[in-house]
Order: structure tokens, then sequence, then C-alpha cells
């Protein structure tokens, strides 16, 4: 009888044990989910903005921002086979879209999760919706209209900054564009009057924007 209840406690003991590490692993996993979005974050900038020795801006315009149908299926495919999943949620759940609006106390780098949303809500889908009806663990994106209007009211409040690349202040008036309302329009032109005396100061496009604005290291 004495050796069944030491058997039963260290059988208990074991148990504990076992979960308590399943518990401690499952906390360190979710310590920081901020990382995964940061990783989301960069790797939306890096596709649309980044720029090499053998790549500029006029290279990203041309095949990339305004293709043509000689590349656009190509580049379509390639955003679908990345950031798909990432459209659909950032379009459908709203607490992972504010983690990704809020992912940092860093002024900058809270700049281009903004920056990167407008992207992704504003840009993506539109790439999307000419491949298929996307959706992600059977959630569909929506329709153009609910996520413009996504990308609309982050552009909307995205402050006044000289941090960001020319090419980044552009798209982050896409969204206005999209809405072609007057006052909307009316901002678009007072903002791209103010880009050309940035340009005629000098030129912020062509650097690569993890050169020009440093990100905060995590």
């Amino acid at each position: 009888m004495a050796s069944r209840s030491i058997t039963t406690q260290v059988s208990l003991l074991a148990a504990g044990t076992l979960l308590g590490y399943l518990l401690t692993s499952r906390l360190s996993s979710n310590t920081n989910p901020s990382s995964s979005i940061d990783d989301e974050i960069s790797l939306v900038l890096d596709f649309w903005f980044s720029t090499s020795s053998s790549t500029s801006y006029q290279d990203l315009h041309r095949y990339k921002w305004m293709s043509t149908d000689k590349n656009q299926s190509s580049i379509d495919a390639e955003i679908s086979s990345r950031f798909s999943a990432l459209t659909v949620t950032l379009a459908t759940d709203a607490n992972y879209r504010a983690a990704f609006l809020s992912s940092s106390k860093h002024p900058i780098r809270n700049l281009h999760a903004q920056i990167a949303a407008i992207i992704v809500l504003d840009q993506f889908p539109r790439h999307l919706r000419r491949l298929h009806n996307p959706s992600h663990n059977g959630v569909a994106l929506p329709p153009l209209s609910t996520t413009d209007a996504l990308a609309l009211s982050i552009a909307s409040s995205l402050p006044p900054s000289n941090a960001l690349t020319i090419p980044m202040q552009v798209f982050a008036l896409m969204p206005l564009r999209h809405s072609s309302t007057l006052p909307d329009l009316k901002k678009v032109m007072l903002e791209i009057d103010e880009m050309d005396k940035q340009v005629a100061d000098g030129d912020r496009g062509e650097p690569n924007y993890t050169h020009e604005t440093p990100l905060p290291t995590y």
C-alpha cells in the first residue's frame, strides 16, 4: 500500500513537472509576440521598397509598383505566395491589426509599421484579386471597399515625418488617392508639393530605407 502511494506520488510529480514544462514553454514562446510582427513588418518593407546595387527605385517602379502585363502575373503570384495570409489576417482581425500598428514604442518603427500596413491593405489586395479570391484559415479577404477603408483610416492618421523616404510618402498617399474624395485629393496635391520641395532640397528617395532611418535593435 505504501509502495503504491509512493508510486502514485512519483507519477503525480512527473505529471506536474511535465505540465509545468509545457506551460513554461508555451508562455516563453508568447513572451514577445511582437517579435513575429516585427518580422512581418520588415518582410513587407523589404519586399516593397528595398533597393540594391543592381536594383533602383526606377526598377521597382517598372517591375513591381506599376507592373505591366509582361511581369504582372509573376508579381501577383509572389505577393500571393508570401503575403496572402498576412493580408487576410490584417484585414479581418482587429486585435492583430492593433498589435501590428503598435508593436513598438520606437516612433520610427511605428511609422514603418503604419506604412507596411498601408502597403498590405491598399496595394496587396489589388494584386491578390487578379489571381483568386484569397482566404486564410477559412476566412475570406474582404472586398476592396473594406480594405481601402482600413488603409485610408491608417493613412489619414499618419503623422508628418521626415523619417520616411519619398517612395514611402507616395504610397502613404495612395489610400487618399483611391478614396477619390475632393478633400483627400486636395491633401494628396499638397503633400506632392511638399515632396517636390524635399526633392529640391535633397533627394531622400533613393537610399535604402534601412540605411536612411536605422531601426532600433530588438
